[in-house]
């Protein structure tokens, strides 16, 4: 699924995109190091960053439950961690290892570099879902499903404006 998005992000974005993929870092919180990584980091000078979860197979969320599900090749169904959680998390936590790094270095203005706005969406390029379903955990503007890769250029661009939104 992450190579697929690849190729496509490849094909239809200008020169103006920098995409990252398979982003990986330490950070320390808490006095712990811990590891994460993001499946795509989507830089514009203009649109801001966004971060980018993946998931392949078949993904459903249950409401009712709130857990979510991938379907394997036989339809086997097993739980998984929550994709929104993952890549909302792993936003906060790059923003933070950003600043750090920005701060050691003393450069003074860091707080322009990290002006743009930075955001987070979920992708499940293998399914095509009722986004509305997904309204209490992540808003559908910032869902990439299968419906949405002809027109992969104006969901990124979608996805980043919503993060330019007044609150």
């Amino acid at each position: 699924a992450e190579r697929n998005l690849y190729m496509l992000f490849q094909h239809e974005l200008n020169d103006s995109y920098l995409v990252f993929y398979n982003v990986r870092w330490l950070s320390h919180r808490e006095q712990k190091r811990t590891g994460s990584e993001a499946d795509f980091v989507i830089v514009h000078p203009d649109k801001g960053v966004l971060v980018l979860e993946v998931k392949g197979g078949q993904i459903h969320y249950d409401p009712q439950t709130k857990y979510w599900t991938s379907r394997d090749r036989s339809g086997v169904a097993h739980r998984i961690n929550n994709p929104v959680e993952r890549v909302r998390n792993n936003t906060l936590i790059l923003l933070d290892s950003v600043k750090k790094f920005l701060q050691a270095q003393n450069i003074e203005n860091y707080a322009l570099l990290l002006f743009r706005p930075v955001g987070y969406a979920v992708a499940f390029p293998a399914n095509t879902i009722d986004k509305h379903t997904l309204e209490s955990v992540i808003a559908p503007e910032i869902v990439l499903d299968k419906a949405d890769l002809p027109q992969i250029r104006q969901w990124i661009e979608q996805a980043m404006g919503y993060w330019h939104r007044p609150y």
